[in-house]
């Protein structure tokens, strides 16, 4: 009857012959990924025995002169050699990486197709950060710039690229300013290219210009309780700009200094015992969150009151000014800035922050004890002399909290066999 069990025997007897029918599918499958596998090796294998590749030398630098040969087509004409210009450079890449014979072409893409801007980006990383002409990059992205003017990013990049992978001089960061300037008038320039201003104009030295932006972005922030993530920003970009802005005045100072005394100063405390306190005006950043907790107490919204916060903020120091930048790190004590031995006030970085000053003493630490290392686990042993451990030629750093570096070459090992990090410390910070 249809309705009665079947015995177990009987559907064990279709199981199995299941199995059966699907074994001849599985071992097919098998069989053909393991053909795949080495099919796949063995081209790998040709592949790598290949001759370099090397890419066309493109001579032509005007696309207009390829024109009559699109035949009315110099989009499609454009696409083909935006096509070969991935395939060339990824080909270079793996071999010589030399991009020179690339450079030309990407003007001859803008010319062809002047409104694509993948062209243009590409052909910066091609011809900048890889190529290592950044003035060529950035005469690429000029020409797009005037062809797309509503656009922010190709104005966006040549400020990046000027302020971060260029010479620090003053002139590329004014540039970078010009630029950054025309990202802002596009139409479709995001909120964090205009805090990137902020960044640069703190960078020229417009500091007041700098600090006022990111003040009033901050109590913004403050009032859109919503907007936590904009409000650090925020808050990270003022204390950076008073730092900078500290910065400047203590370095212009140390100059007059030196000018009026014929020395450089021996301590920051020193400029501030010459004078300097009755023009050293700069926001105090505790000032400004006693401010803002003040009114955020009296339930009233912040940015009505930003001339009154930022006047109030704005005052003068008769002592050595701490570093703001911590300052949301109550873990962390702000440090003071202080001369770098070893620099004069004609050098950049002669006055930094404590802290900036601590962290290369920790890299220099990591460095010098990596060598050691080395050189144990090569001989064996600890040198003798620090200066052994050394490459040939260079030189013991120089401790910059003015200090020396106390080497102790009988120090043990740890069991690990890890080099005691106590086989060279800083004086001024043991610790380390």
């Amino acid at each position: 009857m249809s309705g009665e069990r079947q015995p177990a025997n009987v559907n064990a007897g279709r199981e199995e012959k299941g199995l059966r029918q699907a074994l001849p599918a599985l071992v097919v499958l098998l069989v053909s990924f393991a053909y795949v596998v080495v099919f796949q090796h063995f081209q790998q294998k040709k592949i790598l025995l290949n001759p370099p590749y090397y890419g066309t030398e493109y001579t032509v630098d005007r696309g207009s002169r390829l024109v009559p040969l699109s035949l009315g087509n110099r989009l499609w004409l454009a696409d083909f050699f935006w096509m070969r210009s991935i395939q060339t450079f990824g080909g270079m890449y793996r071999t010589t990486r030399d991009y020179k014979p690339l450079f030309n072409l990407f003007f001859i893409i803008s010319d062809l197709d002047p409104y694509f801007l993948e062209g243009y980006k590409f052909g910066n990383l091609a011809i900048g950060d890889e190529g290592g002409d950044q003035e060529l990059g950035i005469k690429l992205m000029d020409r797009g710039m005037y062809k797309n003017p509503e656009k922010y990013r190709l104005p966006y990049e040549a400020a990046f690229c000027l302020v971060y992978q260029m010479e620090k001089t003053e002139k590329n960061r004014r540039r970078a300013l010009f630029y950054i300037n025309r990202a802002i008038k596009a139409a479709d320039c995001p909120e964090h290219v205009k805090r990137f201003r902020d960044d640069i104009l703190s960078m020229v030295g417009l500091h007041v210009s700098s600090a006022r932006e990111s003040l009033r972005g901050l109590l913004m922030g403050y009032d859109n309780k919503d907007d936590i993530y904009y409000r650090d920003i925020y808050f990270r970009r003022l204390t950076a700009t008073v730092h900078r802005w500290q910065l400047d005045l203590l370095v212009d100072a140390a100059k007059r200094f030196k000018q009026k005394e014929g020395r450089d100063i021996q301590s920051v405390q020193e400029l501030f015992d010459w004078g300097l306190g009755a023009e050293f005006q700069v926001l105090d950043m505790p000032l400004i969150l006693k401010q803002i907790e003040y009114y955020r107490a009296k339930g009233e919204p912040l940015l009505p009151h930003f001339e009154e916060v930022y006047s109030k903020a704005l005052v003068s120091r008769n002592q050595v000014p701490s570093d703001p930048r911590n300052l949301d790190k109550p873990d962390q004590p702000l440090r003071p800035y202080t001369v770098v031995r070893g620099l004069t006030s004609d050098q950049d970085g002669f006055i930094q922050s404590e802290d900036d000053v601590m962290d290369k003493v920790q890299r220099l630490l990591l460095y010098m004890r990596a060598r050691l290392e080395e050189y144990w686990k090569k001989n064996g042993r600890l040198s003798e002399k620090f200066q052994d451990a050394l490459p040939d030629g260079a030189e013991i750093p120089q401790e910059p909290f003015g200090g020396e570096w106390i080497y102790q070459p009988h120090v043990p090992a740890k069991p690990d066999a890890a080099l005691d990090p106590g086989v060279i410390r800083s004086s001024t910070h043991p610790e380390l």
